[in-house]
């Protein structure tokens, strides 16, 4: 795959980039194969409200989710990172210079879970790279509760745990007899429809169920990526939004963005705010 590189590029944060000027960091590919893992039989749509600004928690970014499920393998994905990347791949076969940006609101992990051999692999984009690291299915020590609700017309139970910092509540359904969830939520005795931690900063919803005639292949792109670890890619991560402006200039990257109503290039220990999923 080739890249290019250039010793001074600036970053203008804006709805719509320009391809010339974004693609000065490696440069990100669409139109790029796939290898099928598995076939799901049933998609369920998860809405998730998410807190990114502790300072401001009561606005919530909204994502969609889509976990495909029903076999050894299932993924949980952006379904607005997964449409935006479908209209690039079409710009880009026909030269387009200008591509729509990531939703802002979208999160960039693709999450795969593989219970034949215990295993999660998960796909972060930061920056146009693809951050890979494998870990052991996360042991989630649920305790199921005796509380009930009906969700999507679906009896569901409630079930607490706490994972990674947070404390959680999930509502899961016998009714659909897989054990997984949204994000890296499984280990009940059914299909987990709702979850999220006590400070609802990190809602997931359930909005729809799909169950499908004909299979759903389970597929992951053919990227080149880099071999990580969740330590690894958290730390970086925490790094970046801590001073922005230093992590774009050991890069090589003049960092611009909009101060006050004006645009400022290389503003000093400029933070962003950063709210993690996982806070350990």
């Amino acid at each position: 795959m080739k890249t290019h590189t250039y010793s001074k590029i600036f970053i203008l944060i804006t709805l719509f980039i320009n391809f010339n000027v974004y693609s000065q960091l490696p440069r990100f590919e669409y139109n790029v194969g796939h290898t099928t893992l598995d076939s799901a039989n049933i998609e369920i749509t998860y809405k998730l409200e998410w807190v990114n600004d502790l300072k401001n928690s009561e606005k919530k970014n909204i994502d969609i989710l889509k976990l495909y499920t029903g076999g050894r393998i299932s993924k949980s994905f952006s379904y607005l990172i997964s449409r935006n990347d479908s209209i690039c791949a079409i710009l880009e076969a026909k030269h387009s210079e200008k591509l729509p940006s990531e939703p802002s609101e979208a999160t960039t992990e693709e999450v795969f879970k593989y219970f034949k051999s215990n295993e999660l692999v998960v796909m972060n984009r930061v920056d146009n790279t693809i951050y890979k690291y494998n870990e052991e299915l996360p042991k989630f020590k649920w305790i199921i509760q005796p509380e009930k609700v009906i969700i999507q017309k679906y009896h569901c139970q409630k079930a607490i745990t706490k994972f990674r910092g947070r404390e959680y509540e999930a509502w899961f359904t016998s009714e659909i007899p897989l054990s997984d969830g949204p994000w890296k939520f499984y280990g009940l005795p059914g299909l987990i429809l709702r979850v999220y931690d006590s400070d609802k900063q990190y809602i997931f919803n359930c909005a729809g169920i799909k169950k499908t005639k004909t299979s759903i292949p389970v597929k992951t792109c053919k990227r080149e990526h880099v071999l990580t670890t969740r330590e690894k890619l958290a730390e970086l991560l925490a790094k970046k939004y801590k001073n922005v402006t230093s992590y774009y200039n050991i890069m090589g990257v003049t960092y611009g963005t909009k101060i006050n109503g004006k645009y400022v290039f290389d503003p000093p220990n400029y933070s962003l705010p950063y709210n993690p999923i996982e806070l350990e």
